[in-house]
């Protein structure tokens, strides 16, 4: 897996399609070890602590990585932890860097919003359930209605 993806990375000038494709070729594999690979060359540059409320107090960590080029896009990984279902790990492409990372955040809104800790409104940010998150158009109804100053 990990000879895949320094192929994929020597070629991303010339093949950034063929990256892409050899990179979800090798996370669809059945390994997390590509996926590992991937995510450790990000940078990690935000990062946010949930709370859970409900029977046991937790947290969630959401961690936003600096976007990076990926052929002719750009991708924005993330990852939150501490969710009952299990850690997410996704990414948003975007045409340029700005893009990818606005996309990212509303991809970790719709994920946190939808969960099932979301849904049961056991998720706060300094305590409130907005989380400040944006999230897309067409969904914003999900979102606890904004702080109040």
């Amino acid at each position: 897996v990990r000879r895949v993806l320094a192929l994929a990375e020597g070629r991303v000038q010339a093949e950034g399609l063929r990256q892409r494709t050899l990179i979800r070729s090798a996370r669809f594999s059945g390994t997390l070890q590509a996926e590992r690979t991937v995510m450790a060359q990000d940078h990690v540059v935000a990062s946010r602590t949930l709370k859970v409320s409900g029977v046991t107090s937790r947290e969630v960590v959401v961690e936003l990585h600096q976007p990076a080029p990926d052929g002719n896009d750009y991708r924005c990984t993330f990852r939150i932890r501490g969710l009952e279902a299990g850690d997410i790990r996704s990414y948003a492409m975007g045409v340029d860097q700005m893009q990818a990372l606005m996309l990212a955040l509303q991809g970790i809104g719709v994920r946190l919003y939808t969960s099932d800790e979301g849904k049961a409104g056991q998720l706060s940010y300094l305590g409130h359930p907005n989380l400040d998150f944006p999230l897309p158009d067409g969904v914003q109804d999900l979102a606890p209605p904004p702080r109040r100053s």
